[in-house]
């Protein structure tokens, strides 16, 4: 009797740790639910391509058999592909294990993707048949040919860089391509398989854009391209030097995943409206209110209408802590993500370290990620800051009014200057004074502001001006159809700042900032 009980314990102990950890009736249901996709994978051959084949058959172009024929072998293969990742899933393996078979669904996918590539060289081939032509048959064939066999060798690279293997210093070591394109390739490659992984992974595709107002700063562009979405410049109404939302929603397609709207200078655009557009069309909507904290749309604080809101410390702004900024976000998850990519990828969720149990809980990394932390002697100045918000925001309020009252009210006043309209739903939070010159200074601009400058009243220009005129925005091809953006431009050309302190303005500044401004009238 005690050697069946043995026996049997065996058996358990046998079932329960099976293969890698992993117990045999989840190895069962694993292999079942890839035995399913394989019969589905037969269906495909003898139902669905056979259907297909007929069809393209009855017709009289070619393109669709040679279209239907360059996607039988792509086509059998991806039950495969399904049928491993979702058998895979099913099953619980241990950590190390994981990635090995998350490497292998990763290989898979990116076969199949270049094999769709490659297959569908011969259709495009087809449709190009009439440049023979012009290139010569033989010229043609050498082109396709050639194609194939760059997009074979890309994959295989892409493969081996899944795997660990840098493909760079393989290819200067054979010298296929020379020293330079060996170099050159290391690059090629790490961005072909981010782009591979931005699919398989399911985050934006390739051809996804974001919409943006060319009166930006860098640091708000920078990141939208960085992820690899394509970028809209939408331009700004030059009166409140912010984008009207109907400039917005013209732009927007079926391909646009995010509108990040910068709110200038403390002012606003119509935000319930841009709101409410974004969740109808389950857009992300990214607020920019580094240079806004304080300021309202419709009694409501700017910052509570986005899904994203960022705010910068920096010594000029509203308030300061030296340097830094905030940003807030609208759920759990995404709060869990940002304070892991604030420090390092690290992760103190309790949570979390249940799931890794071998590791220290004290130092789990979950994600990639940077040091942007703020120090202790930061965020009791940012603080302490806080409480004076309101008080600075009326005395910077008060200090405008009383500049623009002075322009206007001085003898030689001939609408020299122009000052921003606010809207009426605004309630604005001032941390510079912009400035408009009327179009006849234009040439004189430069001129002016040297001269303003050496007699001790500081300037600066309106954020960028028009960012697709920025060297940077030429270096990245970001404006690739040439568009004009004449509000902007006319910023750019016209407008600049003074400074609003935190202190009552004096009589004595205020006679300086007049006298010095109607400077413009000599020149």
């Amino acid at each position: 009797m005690e050697v069946f009980i043995n026996l049997k314990n065996l058996f358990l102990s046998v079932w329960d740790k099976g293969i890698l950890g992993i117990d045999i009736g989840q190895i069962l249901i694993g292999l079942g639910i890839f035995l399913i996709f394989l019969i589905f994978r037969g269906l495909i051959s003898k139902l669905i391509i056979k259907k297909l084949e007929l069809i393209s058959k009855r017709t009289t172009n070619k393109l669709d058999d040679t279209f239907v024929k360059a996607m039988v072998g792509p086509a059998r293969f991806l039950p495969i592909v399904l049928g491993f990742f979702f058998a895979s899933y099913y099953m619980t393996f241990a950590e190390d294990t994981r990635s090995f078979v998350d490497t292998i669904n990763r290989t898979l996918i990116t076969i199949l993707l270049f094999w769709i590539i490659h297959q569908i060289i011969e259709p495009i081939s087809y449709i190009l048949s009439g440049l023979d032509k012009i290139l010569t048959r033989e010229l043609m064939g050498w082109i396709i040919k050639s194609l194939k066999i760059l997009i074979f060798i890309l994959g295989a690279a892409a493969v081996l860089e899944l795997w660990g293997i840098k493909i760079g210093p393989i290819i200067a070591g054979l010298g296929l391509f020379g020293v330079a394109v060996a170099l050159g390739a290391q690059d090629l490659f790490k961005n072909l398989i981010s782009g591979i992984l931005v699919l398989v992974e399911k985050r934006f595709k390739i051809g996804d854009n974001a919409i943006i107002q060319s009166l930006c700063w860098p640091t708000s562009l920078w990141p939208l391209v960085q992820t690899g979405l394509k970028i809209k410049f939408v331009d700004i109404n030059p009166q409140t030097l912010n984008v009207n939302v109907e400039e917005i929603i013209k732009n927007v397609d079926n391909r646009t995943k995010v509108i990040l709207i910068i709110n200038v200078l403390g002012l606003s655009t119509n935000m319930n409206y841009l709101r409410k557009f974004c969740q109808k069309k389950k857009i992300i909507l990214i607020e920019d209110n580094c240079e806004s904290l304080g300021a309202k749309y419709d009694k409501t604080y700017l910052g509570k209408f986005g899904d994203f809101s960022t705010f910068s410390f920096f010594y000029s702004h509203q308030i300061t802590s030296g340097e830094g900024g905030m940003i807030t976000c609208k759920n759990k998850e995404d709060y869990e993500i940002l304070k892991s990519l604030r420090s390092h990828g690290w992760s103190r969720d309790s949570k979390v370290a249940k799931k890794y149990p071998r590791l220290d809980p004290r130092y789990i990394f979950i994600n990639s990620g940077f040091n942007l932390r703020p120090t202790d002697i930061q965020a009791a100045i940012g603080l302490s800051q806080f409480k004076k918000l309101e008080k600075f925001k009326k005395i910077r309020s008060s200090n405008r009014e009383k500049i623009i009252k002075s322009l206007i009210n001085h003898p030689r006043w001939k609408n020299q200057f122009k000052f921003i309209d606010i809207p009426k739903q605004v309630s604005p939070s001032y941390m510079v004074f912009p400035i408009l010159l009327n179009k006849k200074f234009k040439n004189v601009k430069e001129k002016f502001i040297n001269k303003v400058e050496s007699l001790g009243l500081e300037t600066r220009p309106i954020i960028s001006g028009s960012f697709t005129s920025q060297p940077a925005s030429k270096l990245f091809k970001l404006n690739l159809t040439n568009q004009k953006f004449k509000g902007a431009e006319e910023v750019q050309k016209l407008g600049f700042v003074i400074g609003l302190h935190t202190n009552k303005i004096t009589k004595r500044k205020l006679k300086f900032i007049t006298k010095t401004l109607y400077l413009i009238d000599r020149l």
